[in-house]
Protein backbone atom coordinates (compact mmCIF):
# COMPACT_ATOMS: atom_id res chain seq x y z
CA UNK A 1 0.00 0.00 0.00
CA UNK A 2 1.40 3.38 -1.01
CA UNK A 3 1.77 6.29 1.39
CA UNK A 4 -1.11 8.12 -0.33
CA UNK A 5 -3.35 5.06 0.00
CA UNK A 6 -2.39 4.72 3.66
CA UNK A 7 -3.24 8.37 4.30
CA UNK A 8 -6.57 7.98 2.50
CA UNK A 9 -7.37 4.89 4.58
CA UNK A 10 -6.43 6.75 7.74
CA UNK A 11 -8.63 9.71 6.81
CA UNK A 12 -11.55 7.41 6.00
CA UNK A 13 -11.13 5.51 9.27
CA UNK A 14 -10.94 8.72 11.29
CA UNK A 15 -14.02 10.11 9.53
CA UNK A 16 -16.08 7.24 10.95
CA UNK A 17 -14.75 7.86 14.47
CA UNK A 18 -14.78 11.63 15.12
CA UNK A 19 -13.61 10.99 18.69
CA UNK A 20 -10.16 10.32 17.19
CA UNK A 21 -10.15 13.92 16.01
CA UNK A 22 -11.57 15.82 18.99
CA UNK A 23 -10.15 13.79 21.90
CA UNK A 24 -6.42 14.35 21.12
CA UNK A 25 -7.17 18.08 20.81
CA UNK A 26 -8.99 18.22 24.13
CA UNK A 27 -7.73 21.02 26.41
CA UNK A 28 -7.25 20.40 30.11
CA UNK A 29 -8.79 23.74 31.05
CA UNK A 30 -12.09 22.59 29.52
CA UNK A 31 -12.50 19.76 32.02
CA UNK A 32 -13.93 21.84 34.87
CA UNK A 33 -16.70 23.40 32.78
CA UNK A 34 -17.40 20.10 31.02
CA UNK A 35 -17.86 18.40 34.39
CA UNK A 36 -20.27 21.16 35.46
CA UNK A 37 -22.16 20.85 32.16
CA UNK A 38 -22.26 17.05 32.53
CA UNK A 39 -23.67 17.33 36.04
CA UNK A 40 -26.29 19.79 34.78
CA UNK A 41 -27.16 17.37 31.98
CA UNK A 42 -27.26 14.47 34.45
CA UNK A 43 -29.55 16.35 36.84
CA UNK A 44 -32.03 17.07 34.04
CA UNK A 45 -31.76 13.73 32.28
CA UNK A 46 -32.43 11.38 35.21
CA UNK A 47 -35.98 12.53 36.06
CA UNK A 48 -36.78 13.55 32.47
CA UNK A 49 -35.79 10.16 31.11
CA UNK A 50 -38.13 8.42 33.54
CA UNK A 51 -41.00 10.63 32.40
CA UNK A 52 -40.25 9.90 28.73
CA UNK A 53 -40.20 6.17 29.49
CA UNK A 54 -43.79 6.58 30.66
CA UNK A 55 -44.69 8.29 27.37
CA UNK A 56 -43.18 5.33 25.50
CA UNK A 57 -45.23 2.94 27.64
CA UNK A 58 -42.10 1.46 29.19
CA UNK A 59 -41.10 0.90 32.85
CA UNK A 60 -39.61 4.11 34.35
CA UNK A 61 -36.13 2.67 34.91
CA UNK A 62 -35.72 2.07 31.17
CA UNK A 63 -35.44 5.83 30.75
CA UNK A 64 -32.18 5.64 32.69
CA UNK A 65 -31.07 2.57 30.75
CA UNK A 66 -31.58 4.35 27.42
CA UNK A 67 -29.03 7.07 28.12
CA UNK A 68 -25.51 5.73 28.93
CA UNK A 69 -24.70 3.70 25.81
CA UNK A 70 -26.47 6.28 23.62
CA UNK A 71 -24.35 9.09 25.07
CA UNK A 72 -21.13 7.09 24.70
CA UNK A 73 -21.99 6.06 21.15
CA UNK A 74 -22.68 9.64 20.09
CA UNK A 75 -19.47 10.89 21.72
CA UNK A 76 -17.56 8.36 19.62
CA UNK A 77 -19.41 8.70 16.30
CA UNK A 78 -21.10 12.13 16.37
CA UNK A 79 -19.82 15.33 14.75
CA UNK A 80 -21.64 17.86 16.94
CA UNK A 81 -19.73 19.18 19.96
CA UNK A 82 -22.88 20.07 21.86
CA UNK A 83 -25.66 17.62 20.92
CA UNK A 84 -27.06 15.50 23.74
CA UNK A 85 -28.55 12.21 22.56
CA UNK A 86 -30.98 10.30 24.75
CA UNK A 87 -34.68 9.91 25.52
CA UNK A 88 -36.97 12.64 24.20
CA UNK A 89 -40.71 13.19 24.32
CA UNK A 90 -41.18 13.27 20.53
CA UNK A 91 -39.65 9.90 19.65
CA UNK A 92 -41.00 8.35 22.87
CA UNK A 93 -44.53 9.26 21.75
CA UNK A 94 -43.81 7.92 18.24
CA UNK A 95 -42.43 4.70 19.71
CA UNK A 96 -45.61 4.25 21.73
CA UNK A 97 -47.86 4.88 18.73
CA UNK A 98 -45.99 2.36 16.54
CA UNK A 99 -45.98 -0.43 19.13
CA UNK A 100 -49.51 0.07 20.42
CA UNK A 101 -50.64 0.04 16.78
CA UNK A 102 -49.55 -3.59 16.60
CA UNK A 103 -52.35 -4.51 18.99
CA UNK A 104 -50.30 -5.55 22.03
CA UNK A 105 -51.21 -4.74 25.61
CA UNK A 106 -49.46 -1.68 27.04
CA UNK A 107 -46.94 -2.69 29.70
CA UNK A 108 -46.92 -6.35 28.70
CA UNK A 109 -43.71 -8.32 28.13
CA UNK A 110 -44.50 -8.35 24.40
CA UNK A 111 -44.91 -4.57 24.39
CA UNK A 112 -41.47 -4.14 26.00
CA UNK A 113 -39.83 -6.56 23.53
CA UNK A 114 -41.38 -4.82 20.51
CA UNK A 115 -40.31 -1.41 21.83
CA UNK A 116 -36.73 -2.66 22.12
CA UNK A 117 -37.00 -4.15 18.62
CA UNK A 118 -38.15 -0.76 17.32
CA UNK A 119 -35.07 0.97 18.77
CA UNK A 120 -32.84 -1.64 17.13
CA UNK A 121 -34.57 -1.32 13.74
CA UNK A 122 -34.39 2.48 13.87
CA UNK A 123 -30.66 2.13 14.57
CA UNK A 124 -30.18 -0.25 11.63
CA UNK A 125 -32.09 2.03 9.22
CA UNK A 126 -30.10 5.10 10.26
CA UNK A 127 -26.74 3.34 9.94
CA UNK A 128 -27.67 2.03 6.49
CA UNK A 129 -28.77 5.55 5.56
CA UNK A 130 -25.38 6.88 6.65
CA UNK A 131 -23.46 4.41 4.50
CA UNK A 132 -25.76 5.15 1.55
CA UNK A 133 -25.00 8.86 2.08
CA UNK A 134 -28.64 9.77 2.62
CA UNK A 135 -27.54 12.65 4.84
CA UNK A 136 -28.25 14.79 1.79
CA UNK A 137 -31.86 14.72 3.01
CA UNK A 138 -30.76 17.14 5.71
CA UNK A 139 -29.88 19.68 3.03
CA UNK A 140 -33.60 20.11 2.38
CA UNK A 141 -33.66 21.72 5.83
CA UNK A 142 -32.72 25.20 4.62
CA UNK A 143 -31.58 27.85 7.07
CA UNK A 144 -35.05 29.46 7.31
CA UNK A 145 -36.63 26.03 7.84
CA UNK A 146 -34.06 25.20 10.51
CA UNK A 147 -34.53 28.48 12.38
CA UNK A 148 -38.32 28.21 12.27
CA UNK A 149 -38.15 24.57 13.36
CA UNK A 150 -35.92 25.34 16.35
CA UNK A 151 -38.14 28.21 17.53
CA UNK A 152 -41.22 26.01 17.19
CA UNK A 153 -39.65 23.12 19.07
CA UNK A 154 -38.48 25.43 21.86
CA UNK A 155 -41.98 26.94 22.28
CA UNK A 156 -43.52 23.46 22.25
CA UNK A 157 -41.09 22.20 24.90
CA UNK A 158 -41.66 25.24 27.13
CA UNK A 159 -45.47 24.92 26.98
CA UNK A 160 -45.12 21.19 27.59
CA UNK A 161 -43.51 21.97 30.95
CA UNK A 162 -46.22 24.36 32.15
CA UNK A 163 -48.23 21.57 33.75
CA UNK A 164 -45.31 20.95 36.13
CA UNK A 165 -45.34 24.63 37.18
CA UNK A 166 -49.12 24.91 37.43
CA UNK A 167 -49.65 21.65 39.27
CA UNK A 168 -52.27 20.18 36.94
CA UNK A 169 -52.16 18.39 33.58
CA UNK A 170 -53.87 18.86 30.24
CA UNK A 171 -55.57 15.47 30.09
CA UNK A 172 -55.30 13.18 27.10
CA UNK A 173 -52.96 15.16 24.83
CA UNK A 174 -49.29 15.84 24.16
CA UNK A 175 -49.90 18.19 21.21
CA UNK A 176 -49.10 21.89 21.57
CA UNK A 177 -52.38 23.51 20.52
CA UNK A 178 -54.87 21.37 22.50
CA UNK A 179 -52.52 21.22 25.48
CA UNK A 180 -52.13 25.01 25.58
CA UNK A 181 -55.87 25.67 25.37
CA UNK A 182 -56.67 23.01 27.96
CA UNK A 183 -54.15 24.55 30.34
CA UNK A 184 -55.75 27.98 29.83
CA UNK A 185 -59.28 26.60 30.18
CA UNK A 186 -58.48 24.76 33.40
CA UNK A 187 -56.37 27.52 34.99
CA UNK A 188 -58.71 27.58 38.00
CA UNK A 189 -57.21 24.18 38.90
CA UNK A 190 -53.78 25.73 39.51
CA UNK A 191 -52.02 24.47 42.64
CA UNK A 192 -50.59 27.65 44.12
CA UNK A 193 -47.78 26.15 46.27
CA UNK A 194 -46.53 24.30 43.17
CA UNK A 195 -46.72 27.47 41.08
CA UNK A 196 -44.76 29.42 43.71
CA UNK A 197 -42.01 26.78 43.75
CA UNK A 198 -41.87 26.80 39.95
CA UNK A 199 -41.80 30.60 39.63
CA UNK A 200 -39.16 30.99 42.36
CA UNK A 201 -37.03 28.34 40.65
CA UNK A 202 -37.46 30.05 37.27
CA UNK A 203 -36.67 33.49 38.73
CA UNK A 204 -33.50 32.18 40.41
CA UNK A 205 -32.37 30.62 37.14
CA UNK A 206 -32.78 33.87 35.20
CA UNK A 207 -31.23 35.99 37.97
CA UNK A 208 -28.20 33.70 38.31
CA UNK A 209 -27.80 33.53 34.54
CA UNK A 210 -27.71 37.33 34.37
CA UNK A 211 -25.59 38.17 37.40
CA UNK A 212 -23.50 35.02 38.00
CA UNK A 213 -23.24 33.44 34.53
CA UNK A 214 -20.13 31.41 35.40
CA UNK A 215 -21.92 29.46 38.14
CA UNK A 216 -23.86 26.26 37.26
CA UNK A 217 -27.25 27.83 37.94
CA UNK A 218 -29.35 24.83 36.88
CA UNK A 219 -27.45 22.50 39.19
CA UNK A 220 -27.49 24.95 42.12
CA UNK A 221 -31.22 25.63 41.84
CA UNK A 222 -31.93 21.92 41.51
CA UNK A 223 -30.19 21.02 44.76
CA UNK A 224 -31.57 24.07 46.58
CA UNK A 225 -35.03 22.84 45.63
CA UNK A 226 -34.26 19.31 46.82
CA UNK A 227 -33.01 20.74 50.12
CA UNK A 228 -36.08 22.94 50.58
CA UNK A 229 -38.39 20.10 49.62
CA UNK A 230 -36.76 17.80 52.17
CA UNK A 231 -36.74 20.43 54.91
CA UNK A 232 -40.35 21.60 54.48
CA UNK A 233 -41.81 18.31 53.24
CA UNK A 234 -43.19 19.68 49.96
CA UNK A 235 -44.89 16.36 49.24
CA UNK A 236 -47.17 16.83 52.25
CA UNK A 237 -48.22 20.21 50.79
CA UNK A 238 -49.42 18.53 47.62
CA UNK A 239 -46.39 19.58 45.58
CA UNK A 240 -45.48 16.79 43.19
CA UNK A 241 -41.98 15.38 43.59
CA UNK A 242 -40.12 12.97 41.33
CA UNK A 243 -40.47 10.13 43.85
CA UNK A 244 -38.84 6.73 43.95
CA UNK A 245 -36.57 5.70 41.06
CA UNK A 246 -35.81 1.94 40.85
CA UNK A 247 -32.08 1.16 41.22
CA UNK A 248 -29.88 -1.25 39.25
CA UNK A 249 -28.22 -1.81 35.88
CA UNK A 250 -29.98 -3.15 32.78
CA UNK A 251 -29.45 -6.62 31.35
CA UNK A 252 -27.33 -5.68 28.35
CA UNK A 253 -27.88 -7.63 25.12
CA UNK A 254 -30.78 -9.03 23.09
CA UNK A 255 -33.76 -9.72 25.39
CA UNK A 256 -35.44 -13.09 25.49
CA UNK A 257 -38.29 -13.32 23.00
CA UNK A 258 -36.82 -10.87 20.47
CA UNK A 259 -36.31 -12.48 17.07
CA UNK A 260 -36.72 -11.86 13.37
CA UNK A 261 -40.52 -11.88 13.64
CA UNK A 262 -40.51 -9.00 16.14
CA UNK A 263 -38.03 -7.00 14.06
CA UNK A 264 -40.16 -7.44 10.92
CA UNK A 265 -43.29 -6.43 12.84
CA UNK A 266 -41.88 -3.01 13.72
CA UNK A 267 -39.89 -2.53 10.49
CA UNK A 268 -42.52 -0.41 8.62
CA UNK A 269 -43.10 1.95 11.56
CA UNK A 270 -39.38 2.21 12.23
CA UNK A 271 -38.88 4.02 8.91
CA UNK A 272 -40.98 7.00 10.00
CA UNK A 273 -39.48 7.06 13.49
CA UNK A 274 -35.97 6.98 12.01
CA UNK A 275 -36.75 9.95 9.75
CA UNK A 276 -38.09 12.01 12.64
CA UNK A 277 -35.17 11.07 14.93
CA UNK A 278 -32.66 12.09 12.25
CA UNK A 279 -34.45 15.29 11.24
CA UNK A 280 -34.82 16.49 14.83
CA UNK A 281 -31.24 15.58 15.77
CA UNK A 282 -29.55 17.12 12.73
CA UNK A 283 -31.64 20.31 13.04
CA UNK A 284 -30.46 20.79 16.62
CA UNK A 285 -26.87 19.83 15.77
CA UNK A 286 -26.72 22.28 12.86
CA UNK A 287 -28.24 25.04 14.96
CA UNK A 288 -25.43 24.82 17.53
CA UNK A 289 -22.79 24.26 14.84
CA UNK A 290 -23.85 27.53 13.23
CA UNK A 291 -23.70 29.26 16.62
CA UNK A 292 -20.08 28.16 17.14
CA UNK A 293 -18.88 28.27 13.53
CA UNK A 294 -18.22 24.67 12.54
CA UNK A 295 -19.84 22.01 10.33
CA UNK A 296 -21.65 18.78 11.11
CA UNK A 297 -21.49 15.82 8.72
CA UNK A 298 -25.07 14.71 8.04
CA UNK A 299 -24.04 11.24 6.81
CA UNK A 300 -21.97 10.67 9.93
CA UNK A 301 -24.85 11.96 12.05
CA UNK A 302 -27.05 9.22 10.58
CA UNK A 303 -24.49 6.65 11.71
CA UNK A 304 -24.04 8.28 15.13
CA UNK A 305 -27.78 8.45 15.91
CA UNK A 306 -28.13 4.93 14.55
CA UNK A 307 -25.43 3.47 16.81
CA UNK A 308 -26.95 5.40 19.73
CA UNK A 309 -30.26 3.64 19.10
CA UNK A 310 -28.51 0.27 18.93
CA UNK A 311 -26.97 1.11 22.30
CA UNK A 312 -30.36 1.99 23.76
CA UNK A 313 -31.90 -1.19 22.34
CA UNK A 314 -29.10 -3.38 23.71
CA UNK A 315 -29.77 -1.71 27.10
CA UNK A 316 -33.41 -2.84 27.02
CA UNK A 317 -34.79 0.63 26.33
CA UNK A 318 -36.51 2.65 23.59
CA UNK A 319 -35.76 4.99 20.68
CA UNK A 320 -33.49 7.98 21.35
CA UNK A 321 -32.53 11.12 19.45
CA UNK A 322 -31.11 14.60 19.99
CA UNK A 323 -32.67 16.66 22.79
CA UNK A 324 -33.08 20.41 22.32
CA UNK A 325 -33.72 21.16 26.01
CA UNK A 326 -30.80 19.17 27.42
CA UNK A 327 -28.43 20.32 24.67
CA UNK A 328 -29.36 23.92 25.46
CA UNK A 329 -28.93 23.31 29.20
CA UNK A 330 -25.47 21.77 28.79
CA UNK A 331 -24.45 24.55 26.41
CA UNK A 332 -25.70 27.16 28.86
CA UNK A 333 -23.57 25.52 31.55
CA UNK A 334 -20.49 25.97 29.35
CA UNK A 335 -20.10 22.61 27.57
CA UNK A 336 -16.99 22.57 25.36
CA UNK A 337 -17.04 19.11 23.80
CA UNK A 338 -18.57 15.64 23.76
CA UNK A 339 -16.55 14.89 26.89
CA UNK A 340 -19.77 16.10 28.54
CA UNK A 341 -21.61 13.06 27.16
CA UNK A 342 -18.93 10.64 28.37
CA UNK A 343 -18.93 12.11 31.89
CA UNK A 344 -22.74 12.21 31.99
CA UNK A 345 -22.90 8.55 30.90
CA UNK A 346 -20.69 7.51 33.81
CA UNK A 347 -22.74 9.65 36.22
CA UNK A 348 -25.98 8.05 35.03
CA UNK A 349 -24.59 4.53 35.44
CA UNK A 350 -23.51 5.41 38.99
CA UNK A 351 -26.94 6.94 39.61
CA UNK A 352 -28.73 3.83 38.34
CA UNK A 353 -26.79 1.72 40.82
CA UNK A 354 -26.53 3.88 43.93
CA UNK A 355 -27.96 7.41 43.73
CA UNK A 356 -31.56 7.16 42.61
CA UNK A 357 -32.79 8.10 46.09
CA UNK A 358 -31.11 11.50 45.75
CA UNK A 359 -33.88 12.70 43.43
CA UNK A 360 -36.86 11.51 45.48
CA UNK A 361 -37.69 14.99 46.87
CA UNK A 362 -36.95 16.94 43.68
CA UNK A 363 -40.04 19.09 42.95
CA UNK A 364 -41.33 18.52 39.43
CA UNK A 365 -41.97 22.27 39.24
CA UNK A 366 -38.23 22.93 39.55
CA UNK A 367 -37.51 20.35 36.89
CA UNK A 368 -39.98 22.08 34.59
CA UNK A 369 -38.43 25.47 35.36
CA UNK A 370 -34.98 24.13 34.43
CA UNK A 371 -36.25 22.88 31.08
CA UNK A 372 -38.08 26.15 30.31
CA UNK A 373 -34.99 28.18 31.15
CA UNK A 374 -32.82 25.91 29.03
CA UNK A 375 -34.90 26.44 25.87
CA UNK A 376 -35.90 30.07 26.54
CA UNK A 377 -33.00 31.53 24.57
CA UNK A 378 -34.00 29.47 21.53
CA UNK A 379 -37.41 31.20 21.47
CA UNK A 380 -35.81 33.98 19.48
CA UNK A 381 -38.06 35.53 16.83
CA UNK A 382 -35.15 37.73 15.76
CA UNK A 383 -33.86 34.65 13.95
CA UNK A 384 -36.95 34.70 11.74
CA UNK A 385 -37.85 38.37 11.19
CA UNK A 386 -34.62 39.33 9.32
CA UNK A 387 -35.63 37.02 6.45
CA UNK A 388 -38.30 39.57 5.50
CA UNK A 389 -35.49 41.90 4.43
CA UNK A 390 -34.01 39.35 2.00
CA UNK A 391 -36.86 37.38 0.42
CA UNK A 392 -40.46 37.01 1.44
CA UNK A 393 -40.30 33.31 0.52
CA UNK A 394 -37.58 32.63 3.14
CA UNK A 395 -39.60 34.46 5.78
CA UNK A 396 -42.79 32.56 4.92
CA UNK A 397 -40.84 29.27 4.93
CA UNK A 398 -39.47 29.96 8.41
CA UNK A 399 -42.90 30.91 9.77
CA UNK A 400 -44.52 27.83 8.19
CA UNK A 401 -41.84 25.60 9.73
CA UNK A 402 -42.43 27.14 13.16
CA UNK A 403 -46.23 26.93 12.92
CA UNK A 404 -45.97 23.42 11.48
CA UNK A 405 -44.14 22.18 14.57
CA UNK A 406 -46.68 23.82 16.86
CA UNK A 407 -49.74 22.67 14.88
CA UNK A 408 -48.66 19.20 13.75
CA UNK A 409 -45.90 18.19 16.17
Amino acid sequence: MTTTEQQQTKRTFRSFFPILDWLPKYKGEWLRVDIIAALTLWALLVPEAMAYAGIAGMPPETGLYAAPLALIAYAIFGTSRQLDVGPSSAVAALSFSVVVGLGVAIGSAEFVVLTIALALMVGVYLIIGGFLKLGVLADFLSRPVLDGFVVGVAISIAVGQLDKLLGYEAQGTYDFVPEFFQLVRDFSMVHWPTLIVGLVSLALLFIMHKFTPKLPSALIVLFLAIGASTLFNFESLGIHVVGEIPAGLPDFGIPEGLGLQELLAVAPGAIGVALVAFAESVAIARSFATKYGYEVDANQELIAIGVSNLGSGFSGAFVVDGSMSRTAAADGAGAKSQMVSLIAAVAILITAVALTGLFYNLPEATLGANVIHAVWHNINFKKITPYRVFTRLDYVTAVVAMIGVLALG
